[in-house]
Formats: structure tokens, C-alpha cells, sequence
């Protein structure tokens, strides 16, 4: 038995433990025809392959726009071979044009004319809108989609906050108006004045649309508004005052009638007790007591 390892297996291992580099496998070319134009093109799959399965045959090992380019050329390549042979018609020389723009652009992708990397594409008048529109961080990532909707939470909070705003400036402006009309009241009332209806005095705190009532006669106007809704007021006073009497009358003949029948149903509920209690039956008193014995009995 050995005692040690070979120094072929301790070399083997000192090469898988510093990380040596992956070597390329043999299986990814097996199968594969190598194009002449461009040795990173393979040549067009089996006929019985359908285009739709094309990417399975991509080689896992190159990137994605070479795999991109394979990928076109393959589909460009199969186009040109179902489309219908149609040289010996009129249009042939159309054809025959079509043809050579397609062998042109399978052509152009072999020796990469045509980019199709996008990573480092240019970016035009659209995207750059686009980009403008969204809005990126400082690092280029794109927001998280709770902070997008912060943001325009934040821009809508300070539309009601605007809103709000000015209503509190416009009912501090009614505040403040009817703190003065309050202060010229109690000022009048402290000197014991008579508060007529001149409109001169409250021209400056009444709204422009009483000026046409206020350029009228607004003293005969008001006394007879003021005689109105006294006489309104004394009436409903009346009428308010003849039902509470009526009220009162009524609750004073219930209250009798209910004392009067409470009074006999109490009398009926005594003469059926004193003549159930007359009437008791000894075997039930009996009955009753024995009851209770045997209940004291088992009790204890």
C-alpha cells in the first residue's frame, strides 16, 4: 500500500486548488459546421429542423449578440430557401434583386456590418425621452418601485397642502372681519348706543352684492321684516303653549286611570293567595315535607 500521494496527483491537486482555468469543451463543436466566411458562424442546421427549435442549437458559450447574429443568419438563410422559384416569370429580374439584397445582408451580419449588440448602442431622440422620463439614481439603477410612488404621493400632498393653504388664509380673513364687527358691537354696547340701521357704519364689512339692498330704505324694510317674525313668533308661542296644557291634562287622567287599575289588579292578586293558602291539601303538605327530609338526609 502506498504511503503517500504520486507527485503526479499532488500536482493535480495544487492546480485544482489555486482555481486553474476552465478548459473550453470538445461537446460544444460536435455536430457543428464551420462556416468559411466567418469561423463564429456555423453553417445552417438540418432542413428537418424547424426554425422555431433554432435556438436550442445555439452554442451556450459565446455571448448574446453572437448567439443573436447566428441566430439571424440561420433564419435569414432559411428564408431564402422557401421562397418560391419564380426566375423564368416577368418579374424575374425582381427576383433576382431581391435575392442579391438578402445575399447582401446575410453577407453584412457574417462580417458584422450590421450591429446587433445592443450594449453599446447609440441612443436616439426617442430613447433619450424615455430616459428623461425615468427618473434613475445617481449609481444608474433603476427606482424602486415603492419610491416612484412616493414621489408622486409627495407631489400630491403638496397640491392639497397649496389648496389648504389658501383656504386657511380665507377663513382667517373671515375671522379677522368678524372680529371687528364683533369689537364695534360690544364698543356700542359698552356706551349703551342705540345700533341704528345706518348703512354708512357697515358699508365697509357687507358684501358687494347688498349694495342695491343697502341704497334702498333697509330701516322701513327691516321694522317690517322684525314685525312679521315677531307676530310668527308669538303665534307659535301660543300654539307651543296650548299643547303642553293639553299635554298635561292628558297625563294627569292616564295617571288616574293606571293608580285606579293597578289598585284593583293588586286587590284581585290578594284574595287568590289567601284562598290558595286556605286551601291546601294535607297529603300535599305532606308530600312537601317528606320531600324535604329525604333531601336533609341525603345531604348529610
Amino acid at each position: 500500500m502506498p504511503t503517500s500521494d504520486t507527485p503526479r496527483i499532488i500536482k493535480n491537486k495544487k492546480f485544482r486548488e489555486e482555481g486553474g482555468r476552465r478548459r473550453r469543451s470538445s461537446l460544444g463543436l460536435r455536430g457543428k459546421r464551420i462556416s468559411s466566411l466567418d469561423s463564429s458562424i456555423t453553417g445552417l442546421p438540418h432542413e428537418t429542423i424547424e426554425p422555431q427549435q433554432y435556438y436550442r442549437l445555439l452554442d451556450a458559450e459565446q455571448s448574446d449578440p453572437i448567439r443573436m447574429r447566428q441566430l439571424l443568419v440561420w433564419c435569414s438563410q432559411k428564408a431564402m430557401q422557401t421562397l418560391p422559384n419564380r426566375m423564368s416569370s416577368s418579374c424575374g429580374s425582381v427576383d433576382l434583386i431581391v435575392r442579391e439584397i438578402q445575399l447582401e445582408i446575410i453577407a453584412a451580419l457574417h462580417s458584422r456590418e450590421i450591429n446587433v449588440s445592443w450594449y453599446h448602442r447609440p441612443t436616439d431622440g426617442i430613447e433619450t425621452a424615455q430616459e428623461n422620463a425615468t427618473v434613475k439614481s445617481n449609481s444608474g439603477k433603476l427606482p424602486h418601485p415603492a419610491n416612484t410612488e412616493h414621489a408622486a404621493n409627495i407631489i400630491l400632498f403638496k397640491k392639497q397642502r397649496a389648496a389648504y393653504q389658501l383656504e386657511e388664509d380665507q377663513w382667517k380673513s373671515v375671522i379677522e372681519r368678524h372680529n371687528k364687527e364683533h369689537e364695534i358691537l360690544k364698543a356700542a354696547e359698552a356706551q349703551n348706543v342705540i345700533i341704528s340701521y345706518d348703512t354708512s357704519e357697515i358699508a365697509n364689512y357687507m358684501p358687494p352684492r347688498f349694495e342695491s339692498v343697502m341704497k334702498n330704505s333697509l330701516s322701513t324694510e327691516l321694522s317690517d321684516f322684525s314685525k312679521v317674525i315677531t307676530n310668527d313668533m308669538l303665534l307659535n308661542v301660543h300654539h307651543l303653549q296650548d299643547t303642553i296644557h293639553r299635554y298635561q291634562i292628558a297625563s294627569d287622567v292616564l295617571g288616574e286611570s293606571c293608580e285606579s287599575t293597578y289598585a284593583r289588579m293588586l286587590r284581585a292578586f290578594e284574595l287568590r293567595d289567601a284562598q290558595e293558602a286556605k286551601n291546601i291539601d294535607p297529603v300535599d303538605l305532606l308530600k312537601l315535607f317528606s320531600t324535604a327530609s329525604s333531601a336533609t338526609v341525603s345531604t348529610s
